[in-house]
């Protein structure tokens, strides 16, 4: 069960493996878009297998954590143990410290990374979901796998240094200032400064933080990133990215400093990107697709803001319009004439069930608050 599709899995055909096109860098796109993009799921007839991404099972990790955590029941302790070996098989030992990539070879307007490069974001979700586990059962048994994942982000990513602060690389082999992937290594880096003490791991934070800060725009919105006029978009789920990271920075290195900006980015994502029904917008100034992901993160966002009434609203619309309730399946995509009801295991599953875990167990905390009083 806990293998599955991906949106961005194209070139793990077989088929396309075995053509001269693999190697032409427009051809992977618009393949891999064309993949993406279909009604149906053509990938078994183009031998895509199904795969263990890295991400996903990072995601249920923190979920039965947190679920375990809360509820004490060993069935969840059980399956968080069983995913950690999945994850440590998927581990890539190559770099100064651990690491994790997609399982897949991915292609976009600007990098390429085949099988095997690891990158930021599964390295960093990696990272959260073994401290969300012993921080659930109040062990430390992760504490120096993750300080070593630390050194992986700190002395193998490459860093754009500029008078306004750092901003880390998605790769090793790029040099990208992506504003998500920025605050996420942040957000990480404070969190282990909490177990070390180690005043390095801060600073780096904070001057990763300061970049992003000095990137956000007059309304309280980010660009996706800086440097090359593809990255300049404004979207609906890196945008609660980087909220949501942002404010666990702050929360973890008790810096306030930067609580303005945070409070006007809230601000700006709360009237932007959903619709009174609770239908999610894509980007700031379109609508379709509705994206199974943009749902995902809006009640994540709305829940960690505290405004469970409107993630609540978020979540009602997500399981009328995007879940097959006789297949018990996330849709990924709505557009105005089709929907694409392929359930991929990260970009809907692994999200929709950490993002409804963060707001049960925030309703039911909230519950128990009202009840004690």
């Amino acid at each position: 069960m806990w293998r599955g599709y991906d949106p961005y899995d194209g070139l793990n055909s077989y088929l396309f493996q075995i053509t001269p096109f693999k190697h032409s860098p427009s051809f992977r796109l618009f393949w891999s878009g064309i993949v993406r993009i279909l009604p149906f799921n053509i990938r078994p007839l183009l031998l895509i297998p199904k795969g263990i991404n890295p991400k996903a099972i990072s995601l249920f990790i923190s979920s039965y954590s947190e679920l375990y955590s809360h509820l004490k029941e060993r069935d969840f302790l059980l399956k968080v143990r069983f995913l950690l070996k999945l994850l440590d098989r998927a581990k890539i030992s190559s770099y100064k410290g651990p690491s994790w990539g997609y399982n897949f070879p991915w292609q976009s307007k600007v990098l390429y990374a085949p099988l095997g490069m690891p990158n930021a974001i599964c390295t960093t979700f990696a990272a959260q979901a073994l401290l969300d586990f012993q921080e659930a059962i109040g062990s430390s048994e992760f504490t120096e796998t993750v300080v070593r994942i630390c050194d992986f982000l700190l002395n193998d990513l490459n860093k754009t240094i500029t008078s306004e602060g750092i901003c880390f690389s998605y790769t090793p082999v790029d040099n990208l200032c992506v504003h998500n992937v920025n605050l996420w290594i942040a957000a990480l880096l404070a969190r282990v400064y909490l177990l070390t003490k180690n005043d390095s791991l801060l600073s780096q934070a904070e001057e990763a933080v300061k970049f992003t800060i000095n990137h956000q725009n007059p309304d309280g919105s980010w660009f996706y990133g800086t440097g090359n006029k593809s990255l300049l978009y404004i979207d609906n789920y890196h945008s609660g990215f980087n909220l949501v990271a942002l404010k666990q920075y702050i929360d973890y290195s008790g810096n306030s400093e930067y609580k303005e900006q945070l409070i006007k980015g809230y601000d700006y994502y709360r009237k932007t990107f959903f619709l009174p029904s609770g239908a999610p917008r894509y980007y700031h100034n379109k609508l379709f697709p509705a994206d199974i992901h943009c749902c995902a993160q809006g009640i994540i966002t709305h829940t960690v803001f505290g405004n469970l009434e409107e993630a609540e609203k978020i979540a009602n619309w997500t399981l009328e319009h995007m879940f097959d309730d006789k297949r018990g399946f996330f849709y990924y995509r709505k557009y105005p004439s089709y929907t694409i009801k392929i359930p991929f295991i990260r970009w809907g599953q692994s999200w929709m069930f950490y993002a409804l875990t963060k707001l049960l167990l925030a309703k039911s905390l909230l519950q128990n608050s009202g009840d004690s009083k």
